[in-house]
């Protein structure tokens, strides 16, 4: 009996390791793919290529499969592109997430249907999990949405801390593009 107890102990420690293992293995990519990223950011040449540069990363590292920009703005500096957006300050959008900017951390899963249905209209049915992150210095500038067709794909911890410094990289670089 104690044997097998011992057997059934030592499997359960080898399955942990394992995971742990590949979970660092994971964290390990994802930071070396997030410096790639941060680069190649820097290097980019258009609005346009900022945005579809980091949506791919996001799509294939994060399983982003919809990416929501919204920037609040006075007057709006430049068109809307793809999922990123210009709304003016005070805008509806932007009083649905006051509770958001003041918290100033990023949130997972924590988007009711109707702000998914109010944001992303169609899809809305497509998507599992969200994770929201407020853009802002001392005034709310904007918040960036990611979502997912995979459930509970979005959890708080070192891959969306290193992912929340890629969205500040993308906002200093759009802010380059659009006043400089």
């Amino acid at each position: 009996y104690q044997v097998n107890q011992f057997r059934n102990q030592n499997r359960t420690l080898t399955d942990k390791l394992k995971y742990f293992q590949a979970r660092h293995q994971s964290v390990l990519d994802i930071s070396e793919a997030c410096l790639a990223q941060q680069e190649n950011m820097f290097s980019v040449k258009s609005i346009e290529e900022l945005y579809d540069s980091f949506y791919q990363f996001l799509s294939q590292y994060y399983d982003v499969n919809y990416l929501l920009f919204f920037i609040f703005v006075k007057k709006r500096p430049y068109e809307d592109y793809k999922g990123l957006r210009f709304r003016k300050s005070n805008s509806k959008i932007q009083h649905l997430f006051t509770g958001l900017f003041n918290h100033n951390k990023p949130l997972c899963d924590c988007l009711q249907n109707d702000y998914i249905e109010f944001l992303f209209g169609k899809k809305a049915c497509t998507i599992s999990s969200t994770a929201v992150f407020p853009v802002q210095t001392e005034l709310p500038l904007g918040l960036m949405i990611i979502a997912s067709r995979e459930k509970d794909r979005y959890e708080h911890g070192l891959a969306l801390n290193m992912l929340n410094q890629l969205k500040s990289i993308f906002i200093e670089q759009l802010f380059k593009f659009i006043w400089h």
